[in-house]
């Protein structure tokens, strides 16, 4: 039962500083790396053109974080899947 207790405060802790480091970026506005290749690439090759153009719309810096998060989740909950398997798989071929 201890256990239990001290994975919901190493959870709500790990939230707690996500969350504030998503609202630090959303509200300082900070640049990503996108837009650091982008001006990099503009001073070295000033006439580079892409070879092709993204076939998403244009995102506000909110939703592009919120993606990225969801995005982030998923390959979280991924990693928990094959971990969980692992761990069962494992338990099962040492009571053979």
């Amino acid at each position: 039962m201890k256990k239990n207790y001290i994975r919901i405060i190493l959870s709500a802790f790990f939230l707690l500083i996500v969350a504030g480091l998503y609202i630090y970026n959303y509200l300082h506005n900070l640049p990503g790396a996108d837009d650091n290749a982008s001006t990099v690439i503009g001073q070295v090759a000033p006439g580079y053109r892409p070879w092709c153009e993204s076939v998403s719309f244009e995102l506000t810096k909110g939703m592009e974080a919120l993606f990225f998060g969801l995005q982030m989740l998923s390959g979280v909950v991924m990693f928990a899947v094959c971990f969980r398997y692992l761990k069962k798989f494992g338990q099962n071929t040492s009571q053979k």
